[in-house]
C-alpha cells in the first residue's frame, strides 16, 4: 500500500495538529471508536498490536504509522510509548491504517521529537513550524525506501525477547543467549528470526534504542552533559557512544544538541 501523500500536499492552508507521547500500558486491549483526527505515530519502545477489520499489525520500536479519520480499531500493547501527531487537514490521506518501518527512521523520529519540543514551548510562529515540520515527515515517508509491514508467523517466538530488551536496556547489558532462553529456542536460530524480521541483529537493534533514547535526552534534559548521557544509555565509553552516536545520526552529541 502507498499513501496517497500528495493529496496532503495541496492542503496546507487549514492544517491543524496538536503532538503527544503516548505512553502504553501492559496488558491493556481497548477497543476504539472511529478517529476524529488522522494520525502519524513513530513507536520507540515496546510492542502494540491493532487490528483493522480483523487484520494484525505488529508496531515494534522504529515503526511509522499512519491511522485514518473516521475508521474504527482495537489495540493491544506491552509496555512502552510512540511519539503521535493528530492532525486534520482538507481532504483525505486515504482510508486504510499504513504501518512501516523506514530505512530513514531516525530523520523520522528526529521530525517527532522536534514537533514535541515545537509545540510544548508555542513560541511565536511555531503553527507555521509545525506545518513544515509536518510535510518533512510526508517528504521523508516518500523518499524512504521501506520494509512493508505484514504480520510475520514467527514473531510470536522472538516476542517474550524484544518484550524483555523493551523492559530492560536502560537497565542493563543484554546478552543474546539470554534473549534465546527466553524464547526456549537456540541462540543461532532466535538470532536468524530476529534479523528476518527487524533486519538488525539484536545487539544492533538494542545498541538503536539506546541512541534514540540519547537523542531524547539530548532535547528534553538539557542539564545533563554528554558524559552522563553516555552513562544513562549504559555506554561504558563516552568517545565509544560519541562514536556511534555520530554514525547513527550524522552528527556529534553536541552537534545535535546545539542544532535543535
Amino acid at each position: 500500500m502507498v499513501l496517497p501523500f500528495d493529496n496532503a500536499c495541496m492542503a496546507n492552508i487549514n492544517l491543524v495538529m496538536n503532538v503527544r507521547i503516548y505512553k502504553s500500558k501492559a496488558g491493556e486491549y481497548n477497543y476504539f471508536a472511529p478517529r476524529g483526527w488522522n494520525g502519524f505515530l513513530y513507536f520507540t519502545d515496546g510492542v502494540v498490536k491493532y487490528y483493522y477489520d480483523d487484520k494484525e499489525y505488529i508496531c515494534k520500536p522504529g515503526t511509522f504509522a499512519y491511522l485514518p479519520i473516521g475508521k474504527p480499531y482495537r489495540v493491544s500493547q506491552t509496555d512502552g510509548f510512540c511519539y503521535l501527531i493528530n492532525f486534520r487537514i482538507p481532504g483525505s490521506l486515504g482510508e486504510e491504517p499504513f504501518f512501516g518501518i523506514f530505512e530513514n527512521g531516525s530523520q523520522i523520529l528526529d521530525c517527532f521529537l522536534k514537533a514535541m519540543t515545537v509545540f510544548q514551548k508555542k513560541r511565536i510562529g511555531y503553527r507555521a513550524e509545525l506545518n513544515s515540520i509536518f510535510y518533512r515527515i510526508i517528504s521523508l515517508v516518500q523518499a524512504g525506501g521501506h520494509h512493508g509491514y505484514l504480520p510475520m508467523r514467527h514473531y510470536s517466538l522472538i516476542e517474550p525477547a524484544v518484550h524483555h530488551i523493551s523492559e530492560n536496556y536502560r537497565k542493563k547489558e543484554i546478552k543474546v543467549e539470554e534473549l534465546a532462553a527466553l524464547c526456549g529456542i537456540s541462540r543461532k536460530y532466535f538470532t536468524k528470526l530476529f534479523s528476518t524480521y527487524y533486519d538488525l541483529t539484536p545487539k544492533q537493534y538494542i545498541i538503536n534504542l539506546k541512541l534514540d533514547y540519547a537523542r531524547k535526552l539530548l532535547i528534553s534534559e538539557p542539564q545533563m552533559s554528554i558524559m552522563q548521557i553516555s552513562e544513562a544509555c549504559l555506554f561504558s565509553k563516552v568517545y565509544y557512544f560519541s562514536r556511534l552516536f555520530s554514525e547513527h545520526v550524522g552528527q556529534s552529541p553536541s552537534e545535535y544538541r546545539k542544532n535543535k
